[in-house]
């Protein structure tokens, strides 16, 4: 008999065992306690995991791991990041994953989660309800573009952070606690999640006093952060040296750095790069229009979406303010959760959506960061 639940205590040896060897069987060797040291170094991951369980010994696991993620300082959306998927190779095609996304779904709707995301194939996890979204901008540096583009900006210093106890910590933790999207970590394990997926953290100095710090896995940049946006340049100089190319990632709401990238940067590409559950719409679209509109344009006017199972919510923005309400009013727009969630959130809404008003304001700059994903 098969048992489909939540992970217990006891068995955590065995879950990270098991999701060890499934990782590793279909990609390279995996370790996920150095991968994820925020989750797995850590007694007391095993709750986080649905699995299926027969005769005492896991076939197939997936977990959650719960976010608080804060939109312009003023809304903070309550999110869960789904990975470790994972089923026996000799255990395929009987449905557990099935099983086991249905009862973390229900259990993210009763903790009165906002939202899910997570990273895979598309059709694999639209079949759950996820759809693509997350859009990022994502500027290609060459050692060129610097020579010829940077040659006047006197570059920052850089130092690596890697021991716990670094004074420098603490100015990081502030930093990204200010951003206008930003996950709440962890004081104590700031390092740790900083360092998910073989990613590295560099302060950027300023003449020896901090200035900001970056995320990186290998050359490419995921998540920085600056106390002086005017600084973007001598970050990206420094950074640089000795490189021959990189990638800088930018969310969607900070449109001055994306601005100073695309001056020298020599390719842009604006992508989906997560999939989205959208469980609670009013908060999610109140929280990611307030941060659109603190942070771009957007043109004054009214929309009605009508959501299938969600209802009919009008849209209204005036003077760079946005209200959200139900109403009974007929829609403009009539969508299923998996058309809505594209509207709102991919990047196929700058060029695919009809409605001139709504083409204004979208895609929604709403992303999990980086470092914050699982």
């Amino acid at each position: 008999m098969t048992e489909i639940r939540m992970a217990r205590p006891q068995e955590e040896e065995q879950l990270l065992d098991f999701i060890n060897l499934v990782f590793s069987q279909v990609r390279v060797p995996h370790d996920f306690e150095a991968l994820l040291p925020k989750v797995y170094a850590h007694p007391g991951f095993g709750p986080l995991h649905a699995v299926a369980v027969e005769d005492g010994r896991i076939r197939a696991a997936i977990a959650l791991l719960p976010e608080t993620l804060r939109v312009n300082g003023d809304h903070a959306l309550k999110a869960g990041y789904i990975g470790s998927v994972a089923t026996h190779p000799k255990a395929r095609g009987q449905g557990y994953m099935k099983r086991l996304m249905a009862l973390l779904i229900e259990q993210a709707r009763k903790n009165d989660l906002d939202l899910l995301a997570l990273g895979g194939q598309r059709q694999r996890y639209g079949h759950y309800g996820f759809e693509n979204g997350c859009v990022q901008a994502t500027f290609t540096v060459t050692a060129k573009n610097v020579r010829l583009g940077l040659a006047e900006i006197e570059p920052l210093q850089i130092r690596e952070i890697t021991d716990p106890a670094d004074a420098l910590l603490e100015d990081v933790y502030r930093l990204s606690n200010e951003q206008a999207l930003t996950c709440l970590r962890d004081r104590d394990r700031l390092l740790e999640i900083l360092h998910s997926y073989c990613g590295r953290l560099y302060a950027l100095l300023d003449q020896g006093q901090f200035a900001g710090y970056l995320y990186a896995q290998g050359d490419d940049v995921a998540e920085w952060a600056l106390f002086r946006e005017a600084d973007v340049d001598a970050a990206v100089k420094a950074w640089m040296a000795g490189r021959t190319r990189a990638c800088f990632t930018a969310p969607l709401c900070n449109r001055s750095r994306m601005a100073a990238l695309r001056r020298y940067a020599e390719h842009v590409s604006i992508e989906d790069s997560q999939m989205l559950l959208i469980l609670n719409w009013q908060r999610v679209l109140t929280a990611s229009f307030a941060l659109a509109c603190e942070t771009r344009p957007m043109a004054d006017g009214a929309v009605r979406v009508a959501i299938e199972n969600e209802g009919t919510y009008r849209i209204a923005v005036q003077d760079q303010h946005c209200e959200i309400t139900k109403t009974e009013e007929h829609a403009d727009l009539v969508l299923t959760q998996l058309e809505a969630t594209g509207l709102f959130f991919s990047a196929a809404s700058l060029v695919l959506c009809d409605l001139p008003l709504l083409r204004d304001w979208l895609p929604l700059p709403l992303t999990i960061p980086t470092p914050d994903q699982f």
